[in-house]
C-alpha cells in the first residue's frame, strides 16, 4: 500500500508520502490548505474495504479534524469549507470494525480522494503529533 499526496489546487499528483502534515496551524483557525492524498494498492492484487481512523488527536482535546472524501478529483476544496464540515471521531487502539470509522472506497488500484482539515482553538497551544490508522484486507 503506497499513500500519494496530490495538489489540493490542481489535482496534480506531488509525491509518495509516508507520513502528512497539516504545517503550521495558528491558533484560533483552520490549517492554510487541507491535505489531500490517495491509497494505491501497489503489491496488493485487489483492496476490498479500508477504513481511516483518528487514532490520536495529539492531546489538542478540542481541536477538529474535518475529513470529505470523494472518488473523483474535485477542485475548490478549502480548509474550513463546508465539504470539510464531517469530523472524526477519535478512536485510541482502533481495530477492523471499531466504530467511528471513516470508510474509503475503491475504483480500480486506487483508494477515494481524501481530504483532511484541522482546526485547532484559541485557547490550544503548542506541538502535536495527530495519528491516524488505516485497517484494509487485501488480497
Amino acid at each position: 500500500m503506497k499513500f500519494e499526496l496530490y495538489s489540493n489546487s490542481s489535482g496534480d499528483y506531488l509525491n509518495g508520502v509516508s507520513s502528512l502534515s497539516f504545517g503550521q496551524v495558528i491558533q484560533g483557525q483552520h490549517c492554510s490548505t487541507p491535505i489531500l492524498f490517495r491509497a494505491h494498492a501497489d503489491i496488493e492484487s485487489s483492496v476490498s474495504d479500508m477504513e481511516l481512523y483518528l487514532e490520536s488527536d495529539g492531546g489538542w482535546s478540542t481541536a477538529e479534524f474535518g475529513y470529505y472524501k470523494s472518488p473523483s478529483f474535485e477542485s475548490g476544496i478549502q480548509a474550513g469549507s463546508s465539504s470539510l464540515s464531517n469530523h472524526f471521531v477519535e478512536t485510541p487502539d482502533a481495530t477492523q470494525g471499531s466504530p467511528n470509522g471513516i470508510t474509503i472506497d475503491w475504483t480500480g488500484s486506487y483508494s477515494d480522494y481524501i481530504w483532511l482539515d484541522v482546526e485547532i482553538p484559541s485557547d490550544q497551544t503548542g506541538n502535536a503529533e495527530v495519528t491516524y490508522r488505516v485497517i484494509y484486507n487485501y488480497s
